[in-house]
């Protein structure tokens, strides 16, 4: 398993930016680094566009009239101020680059189409330009095949709709780098139907990074849903999001982050996401759908509020969220069936090492503890189950099975009533249905009958991933009396206590 242990950012080097990850990649100390250029500024040539005055009044004509663009020859298209409505279809190599010194002052529109296509045969970025989208289109769009980077520095992307909907950045393939961006998303009144609303929809096998942004976000319908970010196919590409800002409201269900797809280099860091709501629907801040996903979020804050549940994330069946020193307020905790541990992390305020504990206990009794072949104590109650364990009150109650490898402190409590005078009875933890677990065994003996007496221990027990516990009862001594395990009596009681 992989694990981040830090995020740090270089200083500038020949207009490259560094951030430098290091952390634990299948059990040795690793480190890489993902460079943040700004493509603007290894151009050789330019041409501009203005209302007045410049060589073209039209981007799309400007872009058009660049032929010889390659990597050792790129163009930059200077926009002087003022708003374009058009749509427009980049080319590789050539960059788009507002003037006006303030974002946002160069702008970009249009109610249809994708008011911006990259280009999937070579690379290409924006710098200071607004994006904006209404109707149906898409302010950004770059179809699947690009293996290129393209990065998008001080821009602004928003979309403005009365009943609209629509995915405002749509990345398929290739490497996005937003740097420094605002994106602004906002959808009033109602529309026929239950409709998905993704600020960023991710598929493909393409790879996004965002450092420094802002996001916001907000639906008024109540049947509809909003995802800031979705990752609706990603294969084989990773996902980087350092010290940016995400708000998302909504009337119905509003998630930050929802993942549908594999992968597990995917690193959140140093953010800050909210989520309210209007006392209706779901709030998610990490939504892990796929069961082959796995994130690493570290030292984010992290509010979920004012929905019917608040919940800090819902992880699927044999996904797996990491959260290391967040800062967590959601009503309602989590949800799924998947793995959460919580490493320094607080939630509500609380200190969280590990959200890795479960308390059981025997309801009913009457397990015979004084056979010769020894019982398993069947648990049929659960007091407190975290996500990372398996038991069912039904089936097998006895086994409690770990979804992680490493060491536990195992404590537990078996009560029982002697059936004869001097029983002893003899406890211990067995793994997996047939090995004895070293130094977990308890003696007790009861001189005489019909008086409960009890074997505990607490032991620290080595664990692998799917394996179960049991704790099993069996005769200490030469008396062969029945004597049978008290109702409500019996318990255990596991935590990991460090993972592997």
């Amino acid at each position: 398993m992989s694990k981040i242990s830090e995020i740090t950012r270089a200083s500038n080097v020949a207009s490259t930016d560094l951030i430098l990850i290091t952390g634990n990649v299948g059990g040795e100390q690793t480190s890489y680094a993902v460079e943040w250029k700004n493509c603007n500024d290894y151009y050789q040539q330019a041409v501009s566009v203005a209302k007045s005055g410049g060589d073209f009044s039209t981007i799309q004509s400007a872009i058009d009239s660049i032929t010889d663009a390659t990597v050792n020859k790129k163009y930059v298209v200077e926009v002087y101020p003022g708003t374009y409505t058009e749509n427009v279809v980049c080319k590789p190599y050539v960059a788009l680059k507002g003037m006006g010194g303030i974002r946002g002052v160069a702008a970009i529109t249009n109610s249809s189409g994708n008011v911006v296509e990259l280009p999937v045969g070579g690379s290409c970025g924006l710098n200071q330009i607004r994006v904006h989208a209404t109707g149906t289109a898409k302010a950004l769009f770059l179809d699947t095949g690009s293996t290129f980077e393209y990065q998008f520095t001080d821009c602004g992307f928003s979309y403005a709709q009365a009943g609209g909907y629509t995915d405002l950045i749509h990345i398929s393939s290739g490497e996005s780098k937003f740097i420094n961006c605002v994106i602004d998303y906002v959808s009033t009144g109602t529309t026929t139907g239950s409709n998905y609303h993704r600020v960023f929809n991710i598929d493909g096998t393409a790879s996004y990074y965002l450092f420094g942004c802002q996001v916001d976000a907000s639906i008024q319908d109540a049947d509809d849903i909003l995802d800031l970010i979705e990752e609706a196919g990603l294969g084989s590409g990773e996902a980087l999001i350092i010290d940016s800002k995400f708000h998302g409201y909504g009337t119905a269900d509003v998630r930050d982050i929802d993942i549908e797809a594999p992968g597990i280099d995917r690193i959140i860091q140093s953010n800050h996401f909210h989520l309210t709501g209007n006392s209706a629907g779901v709030g998610t801040c990490y939504k892990i759908d796929n069961v082959a996903s796995e994130i690493h979020s570290v030292s984010n804050y992290i509010r979920v509020e004012d929905f019917t549940n608040n919940y800090y994330t819902n992880v699927a069946s044999s996904a797996e969220l990491l959260s290391h020193f967040d800062d967590i307020i959601a009503e309602d905790g989590s949800d799924g069936d998947g793995s959460i541990v919580l490493a320094s992390s607080t939630f509500d305020g609380h200190i969280s090492m590990t959200n890795c504990a479960i308390q059981t206990y025997d309801a009913t009794g009457g397990v015979d503890c004084n056979t010769l072949a020894g019982l398993a104590i069947p648990f049929d109650v659960e007091k407190i189950k975290d996500d990372m364990y398996t038991h069912s009150n039904s089936v097998n109650p006895s086994r409690i099975t770990v979804s992680r490898d490493g060491l536990y402190r195992i404590s537990y409590a078996v009560t029982w009533n002697a059936g004869a005078n001097n029983v002893d009875v003899s406890c211990y933890l067995r793994k997996g249905g047939t090995t004895e677990s070293v130094a977990t065994r308890s003696s007790a003996g009861q001189s005489r009958s019909g008086v409960n007496a009890s074997n505990t221990a607490t032991c620290l027990v080595e664990l692998t991933k799917g394996q179960y516990i049991e704790v099993m009862a069996e005769r200490g001594g030469s008396v062969t009396t029945a004597s049978n395990s008290v109702a409500n009596r019996s318990w255990i009681l596991m935590e990991l206590i460090r993972g592997v």
